[in-house]
């Protein structure tokens, strides 16, 4: 009986388990392991429900085209994947990282009080991604161009976040 009761119980334990691996594999973005659009739009918006000031910043590789077509796709991967990694790092659990697809990510937080702090943040990321990548197996120089803009002053939605940082990312790019 007992081995009947345990094989029972770990196929409901196995059930549970893939339920909230699909359920997780829905949310984050496998190759990076930050949340998915939707999923961070979702947690941005209970964010912007408590009414609290923030920072919307979308991230977006310069020329990554020539990355792939001049070292592969794989190698491309490995660049988004360091990339998120050290845009995780730079936050340090202080707010949302998505990302949108392709190579571009976006970023949501709270606790940047000033722009002269902002300036640094994003000043010392893509420096940081600049540096790593610089000295990787290729040795490639990946640049980053980032749109930013505030919650409230600039949007109180979503969408109009997006929008905003998205001229502003269009503006930095130019």
């Amino acid at each position: 009986m007992i081995p009947v009761c345990n094989t029972v119980v770990n196929r409901l334990r196995d059930e549970n388990s893939r339920a909230n691996r699909n359920k997780l594999l829905a949310e984050i973005d496998t190759l990076t392991g930050v949340y998915m659009r939707r999923t961070g739009e979702k947690q941005i918006e209970v964010y912007l429900q408590e009414k609290v000031g923030g920072v919307f910043c979308i991230v977006d590789f310069d020329d990554f085209k020539q990355i792939n077509d001049t070292y592969g796709h794989l190698y491309g991967d490995k660049v988004i994947l360091k990339v998120a990694s050290i845009i995780n790092s730079t936050l340090n659990g202080r707010g949302i990282v998505g990302r949108f697809g392709g190579d571009e990510f976006f970023i949501f937080t709270n606790w940047i009080n000033t722009e002269s702090q902002l300036r640094s943040i994003l000043t010392s990321l893509k420096q940081k991604v600049r540096d790593e990548m610089s000295q990787g197996e290729n040795g490639c120089i990946v640049t980053l161009s980032i749109g930013v803009c505030q919650y409230p002053d600039n949007g109180s939605d979503y969408d109009t976040l997006v929008n905003k940082a998205d001229k502003c990312l269009y503006i930095a790019k130019n």
